[in-house]
């Protein structure tokens, strides 16, 4: 009788178990499916924002297009309109040389033509010409700025400079 009856129980405890097992995976599948329908919520909102920013990027970019050209027509006119010339050495040089004379000051008070020379060339941005180097040496001979350096020192001041020197190295 045992054995009878051992055959239906355990097809019955087979028959539990797949029911078990059906119902557990039924509710990790609704989980599963809320998830899902969550996310799917969520990319449909995030999909109408995208389609939002593209469009006002669209319109940003057209706004900045009809700018640039606006800044072009107004940059053209103001170029015809005011002529905008740049000033000439000759009237430039006077500032250069009283930044020269200032940095001077502000140094050891005097220079030597070597020195004049780095510094003219630092503020002109470029070389200067012969005329450019010697207007300098002469200004700073007028304001008793330009000595030779002393021997053995070449931090002390030395010998002033003369104009027949500067005319040596200018020409």
């Amino acid at each position: 009788m045992k054995k009878k009856l051992l055959l239906p129980g355990l097809l019955l405890v087979i028959v539990a178990f797949v029911l078990l097992d059906i119902v557990t995976a039924g509710d990790s599948h609704i989980t599963v499916v809320e998830d899902n329908a969550t996310l799917v919520s969520e990319n449909g909102k995030l999909k109408k924002e995208n389609k939002q920013l593209k469009s006002e990027n669209n319109k940003l970019a057209s706004l900045n297009d009809k700018l640039s050209t606006d800044l072009t027509k107004v940059m053209s006119a103001a170029k015809s309109t005011f002529a905008i010339k740049k000033p000439k050495v000759n009237e430039v040089l006077p500032k250069i040389i009283v930044t020269i004379e200032e940095d001077i000051e502000l140094e050891l008070g005097w220079c030597t033509p070597d020195i004049a020379y780095g510094l003219l060339e630092e503020k002109l941005g470029k070389a200067p010409t012969q005329e450019e180097y010697k207007r300098t040496l002469l200004d700073l001979l007028s304001k008793n700025m330009l000595f030779h350096p002393g021997e053995p020192d070449p931090y002390v001041k030395g010998k002033k400079v003369t104009k027949s020197e500067i005319s040596r190295l200018t020409n």
